[in-house]
């Protein structure tokens, strides 16, 4: 990442104090993050047209199926760290990387119910629901543990550039599954799953290259000056971020039928549905890259605009094809799509972007940040069935009140992070440009 301007530099990004532990190699770190998000675009995103063209799910399963992925995510993301501090007081055989290695064969072996099932005979959506809970709640453990290594022993500019990669990394690979899979999906959709797990063991070579714990360090030692606009972009930013999961989790269980209603073969739906992962992607490569967004209120409001107004373009899209063409509807549902991811990028990277330098560089990844992010994924499906329950599920009445319970649970969340997270952010002061800060 290129030096900012308007912030001084007093010491290679690179310094460290005595007592910091070596970070992870970045390229290791980044590798594991680009496989296991293999895994994440396609059971977390991709498992609804799994369910759809192996078991015939409907509108309503699906939204449900969203829901519970949602909260058991939460669980397992909360849950992760205590139950580490807790078996390593037990043994001191327990690390963060053995922990680490346990998910990895967990995913992998639940991967294969699906598939395993049906060449039992068993060939019941149960084996589905199964997958992915069991799955959530092992994803939910994995990717803090992920993050730790890839932030852990890095400070100032050396963090932001890992961090900006790491958002490179995980949204290429979401993107890249959709896209891999799409040959697949409507013939062989549980082999898609089974070969993902496998994929999981793989990572199993890279775990001797990390240390048993992250990298440590002070996470204040390193914080540079920061303007003073960026403690009033934060709290915003962070009470919209769990807004942009309530739209992902609204969305995503719908997509499988949004090629039907605009008259795709399915291959071509699924491709479609990826529109927003690879527009996201590239939000995160333009923000990695280019900082004239830093500081810049407009940035936000671009954002979350784009997002919204993307939700909402796509949602009606096969509306505008019945009254104007399929052509027009299609056309519609991209540019709503790709609107919808570029948005998602660049609220996600600016809430992570000032928590780093209004933090220090410190992340919030306490409980309260992991279950607003939860709360987001589970809203999202909740605001599908809410609109189900006012308008019932005949397309033309669903649709428009899709986007209000949408909306309206945005608003809702956003009220929650408000009062959860506070109005101003905890921070601590820099140290002086003249002291032992480094960038």
């Amino acid at each position: 990442m290129a030096t900012r301007p308007d912030l001084p530099r007093t010491r290679p990004a690179t310094t460290r104090r005595s007592g910091d532990a070596a970070p992870a190699p970045l390229a290791t770190t980044l590798l594991l993050t680009f496989v296991a998000s293999l895994g994440t675009g396609v059971i977390t995103f991709g498992v609804y047209f799994v369910a759809k063209y192996a078991h015939a799910f409907t509108r309503i399963r699906l939204l449900v199926l969203g829901l519970v992925a949602g909260v058991v995510y939460t669980l397992g993301a909360c849950a992760v760290g205590p139950a580490i501090a807790g078996a390593a007081r037990r043994s001191d055989r327990v690390s963060t990387r053995l922990a680490l290695g346990t998910l990895l064969v967990s995913i992998a072996l639940v991967c294969q119910i699906p598939l395993g099932a049906g060449a039992l005979g068993v060939d019941h959506e149960g084996t589905i629901w199964a997958a992915v809970v069991l799955y959530q709640l092992l994803a939910g453990g994995l990717w803090p543990i992920i993050e730790s290594y890839v932030s852990g022993g890095r400070r100032g500019a050396e963090l932001r550039s890992a961090a900006g990669r790491f958002n490179v990394s995980w949204s290429l690979a979401t993107a890249a599954a959709f896209f891999l899979m799409v040959p697949f999906v409507q013939d062989h959709p549980l082999r898609v799953v089974a070969v993902l797990g496998v994929v999981h063991l793989f990572l199993l070579a890279l775990l001797p290259v990390l240390g048993p714990e992250p990298g440590r360090h002070d996470p204040l030692a390193g914080a540079e000056p920061h303007p003073e606009i960026y403690e009033r972009l934060l709290p915003v930013f962070r009470c919209s971020l769990p807004t942009s999961y309530v739209l992902m989790g609204a969305i995503s269980p719908l997509l499988p039928f949004l090629s039907d209603r605009l008259a795709l073969p399915a291959v071509a739906g699924i491709a479609l549905a990826g529109t927003w992962h690879v527009a996201r992607m590239a939000g995160f490569v333009v923000c990695e890259r280019w900082h004239g967004w830093h500081g810049r209120w407009a940035f936000l409001v671009a954002g979350v605009g784009v997002m919204a107004a993307g939700f909402a373009l796509a949602v009606l899209s096969p509306m505008i094809a019945s009254a104007a063409g399929y052509g027009v509807g299609r056309a519609g549902a991209a540019v709503g799509l790709a609107g919808f991811g570029l948005g998602i990028a660049c609220v996600y990277a600016g809430a992570f972007y000032y928590a780093m330098e209004v933090g220090a560089a410190r992340v919030e990844a306490g409980g309260s940040h992991e279950a607003l992010i939860g709360a987001g994924y589970a809203a999202g499906p909740a605001a599908g069935l809410a609109a189900v329950a006012v308008a019932g599920e005949a397309d033309g009445a669903f649709d428009p009140a899709f986007v209000g319970t949408s909306a309206a649970m945005c608003l809702l969340i956003a009220l929650v992070a408000w009062g959860v997270l506070g109005r101003s952010p905890r921070t601590e002061k820099p140290r002086s440009s003249s002291g032992n800060g480094d960038s």
